[in-house]
């Protein structure tokens, strides 16, 4: 490749990257502002599952004491009622 051609090369090299870039930047910018609400939608969308998650696992403990509580009320009427047999 001569002088002459390469200069040619690097001028229209240049000009097409100048070019690609006035196209391509935006379609950068705004498909990182789509990244960056998507992440925001999900973080949000993870804060709220993580609120659910919390207030099932407290529910699930409400009714662990209540199961256990009715499971000791139980053996407390069985066991009374037992007294009088012997």
């Amino acid at each position: 490749m001569s002088n002459r051609e390469k200069g040619k090369f690097a001028t229209n090299t240049f000009a097409f990257i100048q070019l690609y870039g006035i196209y391509y930047e935006p379609l950068c910018r705004s498909g990182i502002e789509l990244e960056k609400k998507g992440y925001a939608q999900s973080y949000e969308q993870g804060q709220e599952m993580q609120k659910n998650l919390i207030s099932v696992a407290s529910e699930v403990e409400k009714l662990r004491a209540e199961v256990a509580n009715a499971e000791k009320r139980s053996r407390a009427v069985v066991s009374a009622g037992n007294q009088g047999m012997i």
